[in-house]
């Protein structure tokens, strides 16, 4: 009488999958066993792990480098850095906000958290760490390397303002008369004419008009005033035979009119 074999039947959720004589099962890392007699036979039940962080790995790798394969990844808050966790249940999956404070840059120094292009960048305090938004308006003064706005009138020229001194390179006056006189210059309308002559009269540049036909300027009590002038010749009897001053007769002699 021949012996009859029995086949094991391998059934995954009940449908068979398979019909040998024996079953041999390998309990991996993170797997266990737990096997109890059924109503017919033997049933074994597999149990995996139940945490999705325990069954995978996730690489984690930086410009190219590594990968680095962990079940956890641990994020560290460095300086002026924050981070936010949030789980997300349904989505399986972990939002990371990671937010910098005080500045975009990770060195000593640290600015504001924002700025304007082209703005100019200033120390704040003495630390020689902490920089501030330049706010001053207008032309730009430097003392000692501090900087502050240059004031109208007293740092430069500020047209219908303040006079600037000669001694300071102006003119001392907001019109051009006045700075004229300030200066010493004379005023082209003092010279009315051609041939005007330009004299100084009472401390004032004055005006001398030109005279008429046949005068001369003549000082008169101080005074320069056009004269006019008449010339005639005196006429001498002179002895040809010997010249005798005491025997000359003056005919005539010159007059001022």
């Amino acid at each position: 009488m021949s012996k009859s074999v029995a086949n094991v039947v391998v059934e995954v959720g009940g449908t068979d999958v398979a019909a040998r004589r024996s079953v041999l099962l390998k309990q991996g890392a993170d797997i266990s066993f737990v096997t109890q007699q059924g109503a017919a036979y033997p049933e074994t039940t597999v149990s995996l792990p139940t945490e999705l962080a325990t069954n995978a790995r996730v690489a984690v790798q930086k410009a190219g480098a590594g990968p680095f394969k962990r079940r956890k990844i641990n994020f560290i808050e460095g300086s002026n850095v924050t981070i936010t966790l949030a789980d997300q249940a349904g989505s399986e999956q972990v939002d990371v906000t990671i937010a910098a404070a005080g500045g975009g840059g990770s060195g000593d120094v640290v600015g504001p958290s924002s700025s304007v292009a082209s703005e100019v960048a200033l120390f704040d305090g003495t630390t020689g760490k902490l920089i501030k938004r330049a706010s001053a308006t207008g032309i730009a003064k430097l003392t000692s390397g501090v900087l502050s706005s240059a004031t109208a009138g007293t740092d430069y020229y500020a047209p219908g303002s303040t006079d600037v001194a000669v001694a300071d390179g102006g003119t001392g006056s907001s019109t051009a008369a006045g700075g004229l006189a300030n200066l010493g210059g004379i005023a082209a309308t003092t010279l009315t004419a051609n041939e005007d002559i330009l004299i100084r009269r009472g401390g004032v540049p004055t005006r001398l008009p030109v005279g008429g036909e046949g005068t001369v300027p003549l000082v008169v009590g101080g005074v320069i005033v056009w004269t006019a002038l008449s010339v005639s010749l005196s006429v001498f009897a002179f002895d040809a035979q010997a010249f005798d001053l005491s025997s000359m007769d003056v005919i005539s002699t010159v007059t001022q009119a």
